[in-house]
């Protein structure tokens, strides 16, 4: 009898923590939290637990993590603070200003405005429609577009975190600007000409429309299964699922994309930290063509920090790492 009385109050505690952490993913399958960390070991080990957002010269990190991410981070034994989900809120400001962030129904019917009007270089591809019905879009733009040429093919792809929209938004802009300046800027018309241009503004349409479709106001960083989509791809040095999930359909679909088109270079656009990350991610040795990658990433940090204000795209080795 007494040892079920001990066992009783054993287990006790252990529901109670239980529906503590349940409590906390009620609502919504990602927490926001902030932590303190050692060291930059300390803190490497951690970030293949949790999907790292930031951290400060202070040795205070912050990151996301789902129900089983936050239950492994645990067993670290470190503190940390829960960081309360604020929902974004946005007016519907002038859209000619390129200051709002579309519906989803918009964002659908820009892109199909941009085909429609620009036929002759610019051709919208449905990669695939996810479970939920929302597309995964992207406009192709070329001299002769839908024709395979002798050229180098180029991507851009934004926000596979559902919350980092800022390149979302910049995306849409590019994509409008070089289908107007077409024919009547040089610089343009010669990189429409020589280079297969491909831009995809939102990989994660379920998490930038978690809220609904009307507005991005409670975005999420996860998809609608609560997986980090950065995470979720094979990596060289630890396998192909190095997050432990299945491959999600926005990650398929983006591989299928690779071995579709043998892209020469990418570029991946998130928000958060102002910083051009180049090869590589998984090895802190230096590729091939290191130079050339600190060459072209210091260019484009140098142009962001000459046309904003000071200290702007600083970070790291002045806007480079």
């Amino acid at each position: 009898m007494i040892k079920k009385i001990v066992f009783l109050l054993l287990l006790i505690p252990c529901v109670i923590f239980s529906q503590n952490i349940d409590d906390l993913f009620t609502k919504r399958g990602e927490i926001y939290f902030s932590f303190k960390y050692k060291n930059k070991r300390e803190l490497n080990t951690i970030s293949n637990v949790v999907s790292i957002d930031h951290k400060t010269n202070t040795e205070l990190a912050f990151a996301y993590a789902n129900r089983k991410e936050f239950l492994e981070f645990l067993k670290f034994d470190i503190d940390y603070t829960i960081i309360p989900h604020k929902a974004l809120s946005f007016s519907n400001k002038n859209k000619n200003n390129w200051d709002y962030y579309p519906s989803y129904q918009q964002y659908v019917d820009m892109m199909n405005l941009f085909s429609d009007s620009f036929p002759n270089i610019c051709k919208l591809h449905n990669l695939g429609t996810l479970s939920s019905g929302r597309k995964i879009l992207i406009i192709q733009i070329s001299d002769n577009v839908g024709q395979k040429e002798d050229e180098p093919s180029f991507l851009y792809t934004s926000s596979m975190h559902g919350d980092e929209l800022a390149g979302y938004v910049l995306s849409l802009r590019l994509i409008d600007y070089i289908l107007n300046e077409y024919g009547n800027n040089q610089r343009i018309t010669n990189l429409v000409n020589e280079i297969d241009i491909w831009i995809n503004p939102l990989a994660n349409p379920d998490g930038a429309y978690f809220g609904g479709n009307q507005n991005v106001n409670y975005a999420t960083r996860y998809n609608a299964n609560w997986i980090d989509l950065n995470r979720n791809y094979p990596d060289p040095e630890n396998g192909p699922h190095p997050d432990g999930n299945l491959y999600q359909e926005e990650t398929n679909i983006f591989i299928g994309l690779a071995d579709s088109v043998n892209f020469s270079l990418s570029a991946n656009i998130h928000g958060g930290v102002e910083v051009c990350n180049y090869p590589w991610d998984t090895w802190s040795n230096l590729t091939a063509d290191d130079n050339w990658w600190q060459h072209v990433s210091s260019e484009y940090a140098d142009s962001c920090q000459l046309n904003s204000g000071n200290g702007y795209f600083t970070y790291l080795n002045n806007g480079i790492t």
